[in-house]
């Protein structure tokens, strides 16, 4: 059994023997999931940009960023001019 102490403010060191197992490295991400009184650790894989697509909606065009970064700037500065 591996242990470790909480901090005052909720922080604790993952035990070398856990982050060996895990194959966790500095900056990794980790997340908790409950299972009534037990909570498990596991690694995240991949990151959000990985998601893309995932809930697709057929009935839905893709978002032009362009188009939404011009749109944003000029009401920007419309309301800089309004103030």
């Amino acid at each position: 059994m591996v242990m470790s102490i909480l901090t005052q403010k909720g922080q604790t060191t993952i035990p070398k023997e856990v982050r060996d197992h895990l194959h966790l490295n500095s900056g990794d991400k980790v997340i908790y999931v409950r299972d009534g009184q037990r909570v498990y650790m596991q690694t995240v894989q991949g990151n959000a940009a990985d998601l893309a697509g995932m809930f697709k909606s057929p009935l839905r065009k893709p978002i032009n960023f362009k188009v939404l970064r011009d749109k944003t700037k000029a009401l920007v500065a419309k309301k800089a001019d309004n103030n």
